[in-house]
């Protein structure tokens, strides 16, 4: 996380609605008090694996199967800056404002809403200013603050009225991911083709499929890598078939189509660190779309 740069946490569905906690990056300016925030630390907790284990009967050892990724668990430490006694408090009411377990315009996803930063990188892929990072994250609190009765009205050369407050903040995914997705299409000709995906992030990125079709008569789907294969039964007629592995569901025309899954899938579609080659190929039916339409957003740990 950069600390020299914008560290924002959603407050509503705009691009533009959101509270900067990391306000002030800037040395203090003689007789011009703070006012806004300073993100001091941020500590990732030590989130245990999650797998299966059990013991062996009559015999040393464990059986044990597939680990996996719990929530991540982040806790803020923010410098809250008033140049006066009344910004002071306002400062304190929009940071508890923000912090609300489950805010209207966050209730579509449980009260989950983005937590964006900057991470600087070497990679050439990305700007100077680094790989732009979300974490989708729900407050498990309201900040933690003290105040005392010494907050009066501060002096012109000082910083102004100030206090830290511990905010704490649960991801129930626990990647990082890329803000902007990358998006793309699979070509199809006479409907099969490949592709090449990158994914320049450290941990799986869960890419969304979108097939626009208009068979004149039902055809098998199977999208496959070398790791796995997923296959779906595109029916006749106008449809928009949309795959998405991050939350494993498939939709035709909008709705619920779990049913579509073919009995030769083994996995929904992962993509690992680097590059993948993603074949798409049409069996049976006839009248193939043109393109199989992609997005993912690149994912770290």
């Amino acid at each position: 996380m950069d600390f020299s740069k914008q560290i924002n946490i959603s407050t509503g569905t705009a691009t533009s609605s959101y509270l900067n906690i990391n306000s002030i990056t800037a040395a203090p300016t003689v007789g011009t008090p703070f006012s806004g925030y300073m993100v001091e630390s941020v500590s990732y907790a030590n989130g245990q694996y999650a797998g299966f284990m059990d013991t062996l009967a009559q015999r040393d050892g464990l059986d044990a199967d597939i680990a996996l990724l719990p929530q991540r668990n982040t806790t803020v430490i923010v410098g809250v800056y008033g140049s006066t006694q009344k910004d002071f408090y306002d400062r304190l009411n929009d940071l508890n404002s923000a912090c609300q377990p489950y805010p209207l315009f966050a209730q579509t996803d449980d009260g989950f809403r983005s937590l964006d930063f900057n991470q600087p990188t070497n990679n050439a892929t990305y700007s100077s200013s680094g790989v732009p990072m979300r974490l989708s994250v729900r407050p498990t609190a309201l900040p933690v603050y003290n105040l005392s009765n010494n907050i009066v009205t501060p002096q012109t050369s000082d910083r102004g009225l100030t206090t830290r407050a511990s905010i704490s903040l649960m991801s129930k995914d626990p990647r990082k991911l890329c803000q902007t997705a990358v998006t793309g299409a699979i070509a199809l000709s006479s409907g099969s083709g490949t592709a090449s995906l990158t994914n320049n992030g450290n941990y799986s990125a869960y890419p969304t499929f979108t097939v626009i079709s208009n068979l004149a008569t039902s055809a098998t789907l199977t999208l496959s890598t070398s790791a796995w294969t997923t296959a779906l039964t595109i029916g006749t007629g106008a449809k928009t078939t949309i795959l998405n592995s991050g939350l494993r569901t498939v939709t035709s025309n909008g709705s619920l189509l779990m049913s579509s899954l073919g009995s030769t899938t083994t996995k929904m579609p992962f993509l690992g660190e680097g590059a993948t080659t993603v074949t798409a190929a049409f069996v049976g039916g006839s009248g193939y779309p043109s393109s199989i339409s992609y997005s993912y957003q690149e994912a770290w740990i």
